[in-house]
């Protein structure tokens, strides 16, 4: 068929046929919801564990790999990566696309409550998140400047941190650095970090 002798032999029922498609799209658009951040749900947990005064090593020998052995015979388990740092660790869990998350959640926290004694009596309860994009922070600010760490954490907290919550849908904030007076903590060093520094 020959669409533009189509179109100029029936005119009519061409600009009719355009008009719909226009008028169909133009509701479309209009209901097109736009969001920064949509609704996905990945088959992604991650698992948290902290182990005071634990080097990357141990952590890695002692807790990391334990867990990765534990949480490796949980159904549909397609991928593992974890990172060892002093006192923590990270352990992000990747499922068979389609997996229940919220199933796969209570099954590697039972695997691990069964296997607890395995770890560590001074290593705190594995914390176990499922992967939400929602989650993901939209704002980063970080603070700097002269004041010694115990002033600068006040400072923030006192007059930054609080006008946060105050936002309208704004949801709960974290922060990292923060160090609060303790006794024995030494800040003649500026690189010294204090007892319970993140």
């Amino acid at each position: 068929m020959n669409l533009p002798r189509f179109s100029v032999r029936r005119p009519i029922f061409t600009t009719m046929v355009t008009l719909m498609i226009v008028i169909i799209g133009s509701v479309s658009l209009s209901r097109l919801r736009i969001d920064l951040l949509p609704t996905i749900k990945m088959p992604t947990l991650s698992i948290t564990t902290e182990y005071a005064g634990a080097s990357p090593e141990v952590m890695e020998r002692l807790v990391t790999r334990i867990i990765e052995e534990i949480v490796a015979t949980v159904p549909g388990v397609e991928e593992m990566t974890s990172q060892s740092s002093e006192g923590n660790s990270r352990i992000r869990v990747s499922f068979v696309w389609g997996t229940n998350i919220d199933t796969a959640a209570l099954d590697v926290q039972s695997r691990i409550e069964d296997e607890i004694d395995e770890l560590p009596d001074d290593v705190t309860r594995p914390r176990i998140r499922k992967f939400d994009i929602a989650g993901f922070p939209v704002v980063i600010l970080g603070v700097s400047g002269n004041l010694d760490p115990v002033e600068m954490t006040e400072l923030i907290e006192n007059q930054i941190r609080y006008r946060f919550g105050r936002i309208h849908q704004s949801g709960p904030d974290s922060g990292y650095g923060y160090c609060h007076a303790k006794p024995g903590c030494d800040y003649a060093e500026p690189d010294r970090r204090c007892p319970g520094y993140p």
